[in-house]
Order: structure tokens, then sequence, then C-alpha cells
């Protein structure tokens, strides 16, 4: 009976520490011409703002798979990125353009 409620308690386990399993995610917003690092850009999770970049135009945040950030600066275009492990970086650099006039 033991052996028996270990290996339901070891699954369980595994399941549930798989499925809400969370990543430390680091980003890097430049500008999409000239590479340059955009500080201040709103990082919004279901349009509410949780970040900003820094003076480098980087940002940390722990993350689970599924979750959709938004990238949003003034004069430029907003950027949307889905979570998924299988796009897991080190750093990953997202890209923005500015509007046109």
């Amino acid at each position: 009976m033991k052996i028996k409620s270990l290996a339901l308690f070891l699954i369980s386990f595994i399941f549930c520490n798989s499925s809400f399993s969370q990543k430390n995610w680091t980003f890097k917003v430049v500008d999409q011409e000239t590479q340059t690092p955009l500080s201040f850009v709103s990082v919004s999770l279901n349009d509410k703002a949780i970040a900003i970049t820094d003076s480098s135009g980087l940002v940390a945040l722990q993350l689970k798979e599924g979750i959709k950030l938004s990238f949003s600066y003034i004069n430029y275009e907003p950027v949307d990125f889905m979570v998924k492990d299988n796009l897991f970086k080190e750093v990953v650099v997202i890209k923005m353009q500015q509007t046109q006039m």
C-alpha cells in the first residue's frame, strides 16, 4: 500500500510541477533598423502593464508557456510574443519598427 501511495504521489508531483513550471525569460528590445536598445518599453499581459525595459532595453520575467506578451512604445508598432518552451533562449530579442507618419 505504501508503494502504491508513493507512486501516486510521485506521478502527481511530476505532472503538477511540469504543467505549472515557469522559466526565467530575458528579453532585449531593440529598434529594428538601428539595433539600438529601447528603454522604458512597456511589457503587458492581458492588457495590463507588468514591466518596463531598463536603460539597456532588457527585462527579465518569470513566465510559463502559453502566455502572450505585448511590447509597446511611443512611435513604434506594438509587438506580440507567445511564450513557448521551444523558443526559449538565453536572451530573446524583440525588434520594434517605428510607425510610419
